[in-house]
Order: structure tokens, then C-alpha cells, then sequence
């Protein structure tokens, strides 16, 4: 069984994307060909094969048309697989078969489609039988095709032999059946990841598409294990100063200038995007591809909501953050989120005080597992958290951390590749610890003119992709 990818609440839901969105909103006709191999693999479809050149749904009707392109899919998408690296779990193979369609029909043998599943769930099999029946469900069909690869490559492991277990930590943390042990242990997560990886390294797939791909591929490494996959990152942190111009630090390697702004504006990061807040409020927010060469269509749920108030409104958000659960905290009492649902979600905070900034911190140094913090007048954290299985509600509860810098100094705070970075109000950036439950400012040398920075943004991402 595989359940519905919350990757898109962890990475993208912040950035305006929505299952419905992640589909494929043209239905393009199948070829001759592939229906007849399709028609010849699978009982089920014997009679669909009737001569045509073509086929288009309503050919097929309305039923046969989504299962048969998604296996045409996968059977056609042709992997592009990285050279298999002990350091990175990104690269690890579940499978060693090169023809990943061939190893998929040994195993299917017919789908059904279920009109209704249990919560989250997208496919499921009875791998006690080992009858090759995959099970559909609604879900399924809200999929990108690639989403749907994977789903379907996930499911035929399990006739190998390979079950679930309880989530001993990431998201689902407590749910039963949800996860698998360890990505080395080559289960069918472990074939999702190794899908999901090759999918988006191929050249088959569109562009536009492959950040989805990629969400998805660590998302489920990070949240689909109990032992956390050791996995290759490049570590970088965009600053942008008061003359509008973006720089780029990667940790590792060193700093260099990316661009020049129409205006100064405070930058942030996302898969494969940056969204733009020009400090004049009276500019609309936008958003930039990572190089500030093209600027897409879409420029996601906070940005829009920001775009929708007049320029006097705009000045009282006190925060913007696209990391964890992410938000947008104004007037220090309320915060616009968004917890997987089509919407912005609106939340009053006057029941847990008065608050001054959104901050991420990391879960067990862990970048792809972050927690977002609100922190009140005196410094104080609380956590903000999506109810887990809700789209309608955020749960907050006071913990013991505290800042040791006053509130009113800070911009922003982050966590980076076990690090804590913070951007101070007076345009510095320094690095912080935790003493005790005590976060503070350690004494740090950057390699650069550290100065009149107006925001600071972490990205960190696995570079098999």
C-alpha cells in the first residue's frame, strides 16, 4: 500500500502547488502501438486493441483511458539512473533490472479501480495472494503520470515479498504500515525513491515538471524510513542586499553574485524558484527561476495572498517564512498558512500571545525536516504544526527554547546542514548555537563583506538531481 504524498505539504503546498495542480490538465491521445502492447500485456485490455493509429479517451472511455497511460508511461519514460554511490542513498538500486517495464509485468497482472479507499491511500495490493491485482484508487488519478510510475513500481515489490512498518519518526511518525525499516533493505520505498530518481534525472520528462518529481524523491526518503538515508547535499544560502543585487553562498565552495533586482527585496527560496518581496511594498511580489533569467507564471498561495492586499497592509507582516510548515505572520497575531489544502489557511494567534517572527529550525539536524517556530515578545518558541491528517488547522504548543538575543534585533533565523544561521535587523548575518534551551549568537567569520543584507534564505539539495 502506498499513501497520498504529503511531499507536497512539506515542499510545495508552501509554493502554491496543489494535488489537483500536479495532474496533467491535458488529456493527449496514446499511440496505435502502445495500446496494442498495452492490450497484449493485460487480459483485462484485450478488446481495446481495435486497429486504430490512435487513441484518445473517448476512445477507450472514461475508465480504461487514465490506467492505460499510466502504464504507457511508465513502459515508454525511459530512466536516466545515477552511478551507484555508498555516500548517497539517492543513488542506491532496489532493483538492478535496466528494463524497469520488464520487471513490472512479471509481477502485474490486472488493476482495479476502487471507487473508494481508506484516507490517503493511493494504490494497495494483498501481497498474500500475490495475484498481481493492483488496486486504484481515487487518488491515483489526481497523480502526475511520473507520480503514477512510481505508485505502480511501488506496489509490485510488495508481491517480492516486501511489507510495511510502523513510522518510527518524519511525518507520519506513529502511523502503522506506513514506512519502510531502511532504504537499504530495498523495499518497495526504496523502489519509489529509485523511480522517482531516475524519472527526474530523464530527459522524457518535461522540465517543468521535474522539481515535482524531485520533491517527491525526498520527501519520500526523508519521511518513508526510520533509519535516515545518508544522502549527498549542496548547501547554499541566497542573500540579497540593499542594492538589490542576489548573491549565492554555498558553504562548501564559496560566494559569487547572481543577479541584479529591479529593486532591493527580500528573496526566498524554493524548488528551483526564487519568490520575490520588493521592500517597496507598493511592487506586486514575483517570482525568479534560481539564475533570475525567467520569471514563471505561477508564483504560489503566500505570494498571491501578499499580492491581494494594498501596500498599507502589506507593511504589517511582521514575517514571511517558506520553510516547515512556512507562513505569513502579520500584525503579531495571526498567520496565513497553507496545510495541503486548495486554499490559504487562516489562523488567530491572540490565544498564545502576541508574536514578533516566523523561524525554522531543523529536526535532528536534519534540512528536509524542518520545524517552524513562532517566537513571542519575550523571545519565547512555540511550535506551529499542521494537524496531522487536517487541512483546516495548525496546532501550537509552547516548548522550552528561547532566544538569548532580543527579538527586535532579529530578521530571520534558520537552520542549515546541522548549522544555525541568523540575519540580524541591522543587516548581519551570524551564526548561532543553542546553550541549553538558549539560542544565541556565537562568534563567527564569513567569506564575504558581511553587511547591509536585507534577507538571508536557505536551500539545500540533494545533487544526484
Amino acid at each position: 500500500m502506498i499513501q497520498w504524498k504529503s511531499v507536497l505539504l512539506l515542499v510545495l503546498c508552501t509554493w502554491g502547488y496543489s494535488s489537483a495542480q500536479a495532474q496533467v490538465s491535458a488529456k493527449p491521445c496514446i499511440a496505435g502501438a502502445d495500446v496494442a502492447i498495452i492490450s497484449k500485456t493485460f487480459a483485462q485490455f484485450s478488446k481495446t486493441d481495435t486497429g486504430k493509429s490512435v487513441y484518445c479517451e473517448s476512445d477507450l472511455g472514461a475508465d480504461v483511458y487514465p490506467v492505460v497511460s499510466a502504464l504507457v508511461a511508465l513502459k515508454n519514460i525511459k530512466p536516466n539512473e545515477p552511478t551507484t554511490n555508498s555516500d548517497d542513498s539517492f543513488t542506491h538500486k532496489a532493483i538492478t533490472e535496466s528494463d524497469w517495464w520488464a520487471y513490472f509485468i512479471k509481477r502485474a497482472q490486472a488493476f482495479t479501480v476502487e471507487e473508494k479507499c481508506q484516507e490517503s491511500v493511493v494504490a494497495f495490493v494483498i501481497p498474500f495472494f500475490k495475484d498481481g491485482n493492483v488496486h486504484l484508487c481515487p487518488l491515483f488519478f489526481e497523480s502526475s503520470l511520473t507520480s503514477q510510475a512510481s505508485v505502480l513500481m511501488h506496489e509490485v515489490r510488495h508481491f517480492d515479498g516486501f511489507s510495511h512498518v510502523m513510522c518510527m519518526r518524519g511525518l507520519d511518525a506513529g502511523s502503522s504500515g506506513a514506512c519502510d525499516n531502511n532504504i537499504l533493505d530495498k523495499g518497495s520505498y526504496s523502489i519509489s525513491v529509485q523511480t522517482l530518481v531516475g524519472l527526474a534525472r530523464s530527459s522524457q520528462v518535461p522540465k517543468e515538471e521535474k522539481p515535482m518529481v524531485e520533491a517527491e524523491a525526498i520527501f519520500t526518503a526523508y519521511n518513508r524510513f526510520n533509519v535516515i538515508p545518508k544522502v549527498r547535499v549542496n548547501e547554499s544560502i541566497i542573500l540579497s542586499d540593499t542594492t538589490g543585487a542576489v548573491y549565492n553562498w554555498k558553504l562548501d565552495e564559496g560566494f559569487s553574485l547572481v543577479g541584479l533586482l529591479a529593486q532591493p527585496a527580500r528573496v526566498y527560496v524554493g524548488f528551483e524558484n526564487l519568490t520575490i518581496y520588493p521592500l517597496d511594498t507598493a511592487v506586486n511580489a514575483y517570482r525568479f527561476d534560481m539564475k533570475l533569467t525567467v520569471r514563471p507564471p505561477s508564483i504560489g498561495l503566500f505570494a498571491n495572498r501578499y499580492n491581494s492586499e494594498t501596500p498599507e497592509e502589506r507593511k504589517k507582516y511582521d514575517a514571511i517564512t517558506y520553510l516547515g510548515t512556512g507562513g505569513l505572520l502579520k500584525n503579531g497575531n495571526s498567520i496565513a498558512t497553507n496545510c495541503g489544502g486548495e486554499t490559504i489557511l487562516d489562523k488567530d494567534l491572540s490565544a498564545f500571545g502576541s508574536f514578533a517572527k516566523l523561524i525554522s529550525l531543523s529536526n535532528e539536524g536534519l534540512d528536509a525536516d524542518r520545524v517552524t517556530y513562532a517566537v513571542n515578545s519575550k523571545g519565547e518558541l512555540l511550535t506551529v504544526n499542521c494537524t496531522k491528517g487536517k487541512t483546516d488547522s495548525l496546532d501550537i504548543a509552547p516548548t522550552p527554547l528561547k532566544l538569548s538575543v532580543a527579538v527586535s534585533e532579529v530578521e530571520d533565523i534558520f537552520a542549515l546542514g546541522g548549522q544555525i544561521f541568523g540575519l540580524l535587523k541591522t543587516g548581519t548575518l551570524v551564526e548561532m548555537a543553542f546553550n541549553g534551551n538558549d539560542l544565541g549568537v556565537i562568534t563567527t567569520q564569513f567569506p564575504f563583506d558581511n553587511k547591509n543584507w536585507v534577507s538571508a534564505s536557505p536551500t539545500s539539495k540533494p545533487e544526484v538531481f
